[in-house]
């Protein structure tokens, strides 16, 4: 599928991703049992997650869920910033994976 889904204004808006251009998506080792089940009866142009249909929505960094997982990580480690946001994991993901491709 080449198409992406974005909150605005409350709602899913489905269209072309930045570029109109098909990216994908490198998936770790560790996680591929996890997507193998999430995957498993659907057709290839189905949605990874969810009923493959309907796109979840999205959460935002005020979700009571996000805020009390954030919450709970920074009693582990309290070099999480109290104001992280998903953006952020976005962001660093981003560059995780950026950098294990140039290894």
């Amino acid at each position: 599928m080449q198409t992406n889904a974005v909150r605005a204004g409350g709602d899913i808006v489905i269209g072309s991703p930045k570029g109109y251009e098909m990216r994908s998506v490198p998936v770790p080792a560790f996680l591929e049992a996890s997507q193998t089940d999430q995957i498993a009866g659907k057709q290839r142009n189905q949605l990874v997650f969810g009923n493959g249909n309907i796109y979840l929505d999205t959460p935002t960094h005020c979700d009571v869920w996000f805020a009390g997982a954030r919450k709970r990580a920074r009693l582990t480690d309290s070099s999480i910033p109290i104001g992280l946001t998903l953006h952020d994991l976005r962001h660093t993901a981003a560059s995780l994976a950026i950098s294990a491709a140039q290894t």
